[in-house]
Order: structure tokens, then sequence, then C-alpha cells
């Protein structure tokens, strides 16, 4: 299990740091027409929807994008809408994507730094060396310590 997650978390901190800086470039997501969408632009996370809700696509269907990003890099939260042409109220909800790189990113290097090997004859908890010690307690920090180690 700790494995699958110290590897999930590092697949996932990767491609969310390759979709913060491609989004400089390009911008991608995916619209469900007509009430929802989901990209990334400008280093934002942009989550949109129309009310009234409807959870049952329209017959345009759904949309995925592809496209060149002409918009300005941003850095921080942000919030949008209000009343639209078509009757509607639209939400915008923008998140960078470097929350959450940190997000995922931050757990994960903490995972993998805890599952640390050390060397043979080093102290498990604290990594003093341990050569030559017959107490069984390691005189750092006063963990177990096998016996007899040469």
């Amino acid at each position: 299990m700790r494995s699958t997650i110290k590897w999930g978390g590092t697949v996932l901190t990767v491609l969310l740091l390759l979709a913060w800086v491609g989004s400089r470039w390009r911008k991608f997501g995916g619209y469900m027409l007509p009430t929802a969408a989901a990209t990334v632009d400008g280093g934002q996370l942009c989550i949109g929807w129309l009310e009234p809700w409807s959870p049952i696509p329209d017959s345009d269907g759904c949309i995925w994008v592809w496209s060149h990003s002409y918009q300005e890099f941003a850095w921080w939260f942000d919030f949008d809408g209000g009343p639209i042409q078509t009757g509607h109220t639209a939400l915008y909800v923008y998140v960078p994507v470097w929350t959450l790189v940190l997000l995922a990113g931050l757990p994960t290097a903490s995972v993998w730094y805890r599952d640390r090997r050390r060397a043979p004859g080093l102290c498990i908890k604290c990594g003093y060396d341990l050569r030559g010690n017959t107490s069984g307690v390691c005189p750092e920090c006063g963990g177990e310590a096998p016996r007899a180690v040469s």
C-alpha cells in the first residue's frame, strides 16, 4: 500500500507539474455542454458551471479542448460569475495549479523521506553509526539498536 501511495503520488505530482508549466502555452480541458467546464489555462484550473445545473448533457454533448493559450499566467485564486445572455447564471472558480502540485507533492515527499533506507550499521531512527555498539540502544537517540553490530 505504501509503495502505491509513493508512486501514485509521484506520478500525480509530475502530471500536475507538467500541466501547470504546459498551460503557459496550451489550453486544455473539457466542456459538458451546456452546463459545466473544466480547463487548465495560464497556470490555473478553471471549474465553471451554469445555473440551473443539469447533470445530463444537452444535445451539444461533450467537447475536448486543446488550443493555444492566450491567457496571462496567473498565480492566485480567483472567482467570477454573474448572469449571461442565455438567462443562466455562470459561476467560475480559478485555482492555481501550483497549489495542487504542493497538495500532491508535499505528502508524497514526506512518504518518500520516511521510507528512505539506512545503510547497514546505522541507527534506523537517526542514522548514528552503531558499529561496535553492544548495548542494544542507540546512544544518540535512544532507539533500539541491533546487538553486536560490526
